[in-house]
């Protein structure tokens, strides 16, 4: 059997490499850092099976610039949802579950988007490495 989402299991091993890194740095092994490491991990790999779905029905080509600007949009959409679930999940493990922001404070959401878009293209061309080392392995035939 042949994997054919190489764009969800490089989303998924990347995202869980930094954010296993992440959680052993901050030494904290509770329920809040599961929910930060969980927050990132599962947008990222949904973002990646996505761009899997999109070339699957050709609306792009793998690899190459579409890779790296997929993922100058994809990424500002998953650390919001990532924010939005790392804020909501401690806000109900703390009491309060409406998810604060805190966007006032680091000069609005256009500049947080922004910011996260240009770190998108910078992943995107990290991912691009990375989606073609897990297309050559995937697509090695398997002795039977």
């Amino acid at each position: 059997m042949r994997w054919r989402v190489p764009g969800a299991i490089a989303a998924f091993s990347s995202s869980a490499l930094v954010g296993g890194l992440l959680w052993a740095r901050s030494g904290e092994w509770g329920g809040g850092e599961a929910i930060v490491f969980l927050g990132l991990t599962l947008p990222l790999t949904g973002f990646g099976y996505f761009y899997d779905l999109l070339v699957r029905c050709r609306f792009l080509l793998p690899g190459g610039h579409n890779l790296v600007l997929y993922w100058g949009l994809a990424f500002p959409l998953a650390r919001l949802i990532h924010v939005l679930m790392v804020q909501g999940g401690l806000g109900m493990l703390s009491g309060t579950a409406v998810p604060t922001l805190g966007f006032a404070e680091t000069g609005g959401a256009v500049s947080f988007l922004l910011w996260q878009a240009v770190f998108g293209l910078m992943y995107g061309v990290g991912f691009l490495l990375f989606y073609h080392q897990v297309c050559g392995f995937l697509m090695r035939r398997v002795p039977r």
